[in-house]
């Protein structure tokens, strides 16, 4: 039993350390997540152009990007804000989380219609330098 215990505190003891993340620090956190994200899809879809990665690694990493992006925009639509400050940087943040999602959903439909991705890296890499810019 003493094990479960401490798996029991420990537990608690991590979800109330995650909870006091201030707004920023949870921001920034989003706007991190996101540009990796991001990033890591303009990587597979430039190789996926110059036929170095096939098809089906080239959607694990969008996927995985859409994954990543999604996990970040529910973060930062739960987040509330104290003041009007945090709520725009909090909305700032959201826009671009929604563009970059709706630049990969392109990207891996552009693949799965056998397009080329060429284009994509552009839009991916302008996606994730709007979410550089709206880290707060």
């Amino acid at each position: 039993m003493p094990r479960l215990l401490c798996a029991v505190v420990a537990t608690a003891l991590v979800a109330s350390l995650t909870a006091c993340a201030s707004p920023r620090d949870t921001l920034n956190d989003a706007t991190d997540a996101g540009v990796s994200a991001v990033a890591s899809s303009a990587i597979a879809a430039e190789l996926h152009a110059s036929g170095d990665a096939i098809t089906p690694a080239t959607d694990t990493a969008l996927s995985d990007a859409l994954t990543e992006l999604t996990d970040a925009s529910r973060t930062v639509l739960e987040l509330t804000p104290g003041d009007t400050d945090t709520e725009d940087r909090r909305d700032t943040v959201e826009e671009a989380l929604r563009e970059a999602i709706d630049t990969v959903v392109g990207a891996r439909a552009a693949l799965a219609r056998g397009e080329g991705l060429g284009p994509w890296v552009d839009r991916l890499t302008t996606a994730r330098d709007a979410l550089e810019k709206a880290a707060p």
